[in-house]
C-alpha cells in the first residue's frame, strides 16, 4: 500500500508540475478531483489537509524555481522513474496523471503533449502502453478517445 500511495503522490506532483508550467493553476474540476481522490490518502509526509497543502505548495515552488532553467528542470524530471522503480507503479502514477488532467472533462492539447512526453521520457513507459493507459483512463471517466 505504501508504494501505491507514493505513486499517487508522485502522480499528483507530476500533474501539478505540468500545470504550473502552463499557467500555475488547477481548474476547479481538477482541484475537486484532488480533494475527492487524493486528500484522503495517508500521505508519507504527514496526515491531514495542512500537510498536503504544504506539499502542494512546495511542489509548485520547486517547479516555478526552474523557470528558464531547462537543465535543472530536466534533471528533476529524469529522477521520476528512479523514485518509482517498478513499471507497475510508474503506470499507476501515469494513470493518475491522466485522470487529474481529464478531471475537468477534457484533456487540453498542452496536457496531451505533457502526457506524451512524461510517459516514455520520464517514467520509462513504452509509447504504446502510454496510449493504452490513457485510453483506458479516459474511457473509465466517460470521456472516450481523446488521444
Amino acid at each position: 500500500m505504501k508504494k501505491i500511495v507514493l505513486a499517487l503522490g508522485l502522480a499528483f506532483c507530476l500533474a501539478a508540475a505540468a500545470s504550473a508550467e502552463d499557467d500555475g493553476k488547477l481548474t476547479i474540476a481538477e482541484h475537486q478531483f484532488i480533494e475527492q481522490h487524493l486528500k484522503p490518502l495517508p500521505w508519507r509526509w504527514g496526515p491531514g489537509e495542512v500537510a498536503l497543502a504544504d506539499r502542494i505548495q512546495q511542489v509548485f515552488e520547486k517547479v516555478r524555481s526552474f523557470k528558464g532553467d531547462t537543465v535543472a528542470r530536466e534533471a528533476y524530471r529524469k529522477g521520476f522513474k528512479d523514485r518509482l522503480p517498478s513499471p507497475e507503479l510508474r503506470r499507476k502514477a501515469f494513470a493518475m496523471m491522466v485522470a487529474i488532467c481529464a478531471a475537468d472533462g477534457e484533456v487540453a492539447e498542452s496536457e496531451l503533449a505533457m502526457l506524451d512526453a512524461f510517459g516514455p521520457g520520464y517514467l520509462a513507459i513504452a509509447q504504446d502502453e502510454v496510449a493504452r493507459t490513457a485510453q483506458a483512463v479516459l474511457q473509465a471517466m466517460g470521456l472516450g478517445a481523446q488521444q
